[in-house]
């Protein structure tokens, strides 16, 4: 009867273009959080979900972060009081980003020296789009050097050119045995700092991508790389 009436809520409130969503206070685990298919589908301008105290467990998580079409404009998630775990938590980090928020020198600082501090075992940290330049580069190189487990990096469409890449490089060259994923994509760096990214992951047993498109890198630049 439960999942009926979630389904009776959720089709009624499909397609409607809401900005705040609070489905909390609810047992929902997986088949209710999939009993609102037909609306978490269709919200792509959610600006605030709310699922606290919702039994979400580690395959109510993986839904729900199936079924949140975009997460561009979420700026509000609470979340707590669940039985999520480890494994439930790795879903709802997908839904967590830091990209794309023209954080800019002074946001993107505060940021990397808390996480330097409080989220050392962080395997993802995602900051494209932050109009991020030299001047911050020394803070986000300590933060990363701090975070040995991480796996994926990405730092494209920022303005970090040939000083602030190499800075960031040589934060990864010792250490960090885990990173598989590195993109520094439109940087405006040129050879050093495409040198030095390459450099910094060679020794990295596991790696599988280095994303240095559309920088000023010169051919011999290339052959380095």
């Amino acid at each position: 009867e439960a999942l009926d009436v979630m389904r009776i809520f959720s089709k009624a409130l499909a397609g409607s273009v809401l900005s705040y969503l609070n489905i909390s206070d609810n047992a929902l685990g997986e088949k209710g959080v999939r009993a609102f298919t037909e609306l978490l589908k269709s919200q792509g301008d959610l600006e605030e979900l709310y699922v606290m105290n919702d039994g979400i467990s580690e395959e109510a998580a993986k839904a729900l972060s199936e079924l949140i079409p975009s997460t561009e404009k979420l700026k509000v998630l609470h979340f707590h009081n669940n039985m999520t775990g480890d494994e439930g938590a790795m879903p709802i980090a997908e839904m967590l980003y830091l990209s794309d928020l023209n954080l800019e020198n002074e946001g993107t600082i505060a940021i990397v020296n808390v996480l330097k501090q409080s989220a050392p075992q962080l395997e993802v940290l995602e900051m494209a789009g932050n109009e991020i330049t030299a001047k911050a580069a020394k803070a986000v190189a300590e933060c990363l050097t701090a975070m040995q487990s991480l796996k994926k990096l990405t730092l494209a469409e920022n303005e970090l050119k040939d000083d602030g890449a190499v800075t960031i490089a040589k934060s990864l060259q010792e250490g960090h045995p885990d990173l598989k994923e590195l993109d520094v994509s439109t940087n405006l760096f040129q050879r050093s700092g495409a040198r030095c990214f390459a450099q910094a992951v060679t020794n990295k047993p596991g790696f599988v991508l280095l994303n240095i498109n559309s920088n000023f890198i010169s051919n011999k630049g290339v052959d380095e790389v």
